[in-house]
């Protein structure tokens, strides 16, 4: 009888030893899916983040522009017109100072080169509005870059209607 145990008590080291090894056991793959670390999700061109119940965006397109603002502080290497949209599905701000959804995408922009990027003062007139439930706002911003390249990043942490952190990523340049 003590062989059995002893050698049942083998088997189940050398497992825990062998899934170690291995990168983790099913367990703790389990954990991280229910609250840990979560896996970043990545949106490009023309594909939509939604929030159940609360809003969904999509950037629609990203175009270069001439157009520079004389007066404007800033003398980026590129400007580039991105536009968006986004819906509220249901968002209710719980701290009652907004009176609607707004996203705005201009404050986490990172360009090709990894340096933060800015809104730039352009003539464009799309801007972002507070939207209300089952109303839809269609925007162009101007973000200007100091490093040229289509290969820019958005970062989206925007809390939703029950004060939850929903983030996202944007990759303006489309899917490989």
């Amino acid at each position: 009888m003590k062989k059995s145990k002893l050698y049942l008590l083998i088997v189940v080291f050398i497992m825990v030893f062998s899934l170690a090894a291995c990168g983790g056991d099913s367990a703790s793959d389990d954990a991280d899916s229910d609250g840990g670390a979560e896996a970043e999700t990545v949106y490009y061109l023309g594909e939509t983040w939604t929030v159940d119940g609360q809003w969904e965006m999509t950037i629609t397109g990203i175009e270069l522009t001439d157009y520079r603002n004389e007066y404007f502080d800033e003398e980026p290497a590129e400007v580039y017109l991105v536009s968006y949209e986004y819906t509220n599905l249901g968002y209710v701000d719980s701290s009652e100072i907004m009176d609607g959804l707004y996203l705005n995408i201009s404050y986490q922009v990172v360009d090709a080169a990894g340096e933060m990027a800015y809104e730039y003062d352009s003539d464009v007139t799309k801007y972002p509005a507070e939207v209300p439930v089952n109303a839809n706002c269609k925007v162009v911003v101007p973000i200007g870059v100091n490093n040229p390249g289509e290969d820019i990043t958005v970062y989206m942490d925007e809390f939703d209607g029950n004060d939850e952190i929903q983030k996202a990523t944007f990759k303006l340049t489309q899917r490989d």
